[in-house]
């Protein structure tokens, strides 16, 4: 919803890209998957504590969060999104 407030052509690209396939090496793939079944567990321990994932002590780092690593240089960027004001798996109470 950000993007599309920015760039009213952003749902058609978003679309398009829905669809591709990308490429990248062993170690981008690796780490990628790495990464993601790490921040899953962090889900998974979050819904097992009985709370939101955006209440425990500890949040995934992807929550709202855009993250884009370099394998090579080994840094990772943090691209933080504010919930969408008319979003509506965002909106709850508290």
């Amino acid at each position: 919803m950000h993007r599309s407030d920015r760039d009213v052509g952003w749902p058609a690209v978003a679309a398009q890209l829905r669809d591709t396939v990308g490429s990248a090496d062993r170690a981008t793939v690796l780490a990628t998957a790495a990464l993601a079944l790490h921040q899953v567990d962090r889900v998974i321990a979050a819904v097992r504590e009985g709370v939101g994932v955006d209440r425990v002590q500890n949040p995934p780092a992807t929550l709202d969060t855009t993250l884009e690593f370099d394998v090579q240089t080994g840094s990772t960027v943090a691209r933080r999104w504010s919930r969408h004001p008319r979003c509506p798996q965002c909106s709850h109470s508290g």
